[in-house]
């Protein structure tokens, strides 16, 4: 006839009531988000019924077998070795999960991994990871949040087509980056704000060594509610369409005018909002006539179709050491001084 003491406890299934006899009441499954549940607060120790692959180094996750979280938390290991990657396309086509945390063991993520996981909004990418994959998250269009390690230094084609709902990174800078692909952004109309690149030190044929980005064939096209761009590189290849039709984007601001293979045909075509690209340059490029020239060999559409229209915004070259601008332009001047 005596009563139970019950206290609050939790196991790896479930939270409940519990008394030091061992009776058990009130006990219902963990909700999980993000990795904890939003209850009782304990840790998820990692989703399980996945489908593994064992190689020397540690477990490979190849598919969802038999897991139906919504909310996955991938495990660090597996059968007491380390799980290192998670294969190309292991998760696509799965519209059931909102969110993944992937841990910092994993450190290759295969092409179109959650490729059309229509319903993930967010994602925890480990820091070691270099490389997004081809489609990694391609056609997630629920897709809002995805942190950016500082070890990723690559983000290859296709790799958020179509995600019209992600936001960007939490933060501007986009730094370490030696690569965009085709294709990259394509269609993230919801990515806000401004957008701040920042090129990998690479070492060129010279022996020198610069900052380097590539920006491919339409990297970022379609991504509508961005409003500025900054690309911190000494040196910049640019693809064709790479910035078309981004509608908001008013300014745009090079760290250096060295464009290899210059501006390419239709890079800033339909950006009906354009006002002002700022080049920097070398001190001791001084004259407005050099400035102008490095803007103008930078031209491989010669008639400049793409920028007629963006208005009639104005090209500008600045000292980077004394912060002073020392020629700029028209659109519409540059097109009377070339005709």
């Amino acid at each position: 006839g005596l009563s139970h003491t019950l206290n609050y406890a939790y196991d790896m299934d479930s939270h409940y009531k519990e008394c030091e006899c061992g009776y058990r009441t009130d006990s219902e499954s963990h909700t999980f988000a993000n990795g904890k549940c939003s209850v009782c607060g304990c840790l998820q120790s990692g989703s399980s019924g996945f489908e593994f692959e064992e190689t020397d180094e540690g477990y490979i996750l190849m598919n969802v077998g038999s897991c139906t979280d919504k909310n996955i938390l991938i495990p660090s290991e597996y059968n007491s070795k380390p799980v290192i990657g998670i294969a190309s396309s292991a998760f696509e086509g799965n519209t059931d999960i909102i969110s993944v945390i992937i841990p910092s063991s994993v450190k290759e993520i295969g092409s179109s991994a959650f490729m059309g996981c229509t319903s993930l909004k967010s994602v925890t990418l480990p820091e070691g990871i270099t490389t997004i994959s081809d489609n990694m998250f391609g056609a997630c269009t629920s897709l809002e949040t995805v942190n950016l390690p500082a070890s990723v230094t690559s983000i290859e084609m296709f790799a958020f087509n179509g995600c019209s709902s992600f936001k960007g990174f939490g933060f501007d800078d986009m730094s370490n980056l030696s690569y965009i692909g085709d294709f990259a952004f394509n269609g993230c109309s919801s990515f806000e704000g401004h957008l701040y690149l920042v090129g990998q030190v690479t070492e060129f044929e010279d022996g020198s060594w610069h900052l380097y980005i590539e920006i491919s064939n339409n990297a970022f096209r379609g991504c509508s509610s961005i409003e500025s761009v900054s690309i911190d590189a000494y040196r910049v290849t640019l693809g064709g369409d790479s910035f078309r039709d981004c509608t908001s984007l008013k300014t745009v601001w090079f760290g250096f005018p060295y464009i290899e293979y210059g501006f390419d045909i239709g890079t800033f075509a339909g950006c009906t909002s354009l006002e002002t690209m700022t080049l920097g340059y070398v001190s001791g490029t001084t004259n407005n006539e050099e400035c102008m020239a490095v803007f103008e060999n930078s031209i491989v559409d010669e008639d400049m179709s793409w920028y007629k229209g963006c208005k009639n915004f104005t090209v500008k070259f600045e000292n980077k050491v004394y912060e002073e601008v020392t020629f700029s332009s028209t659109i519409d001047e540059i097109y009377a001084n070339m005709e």
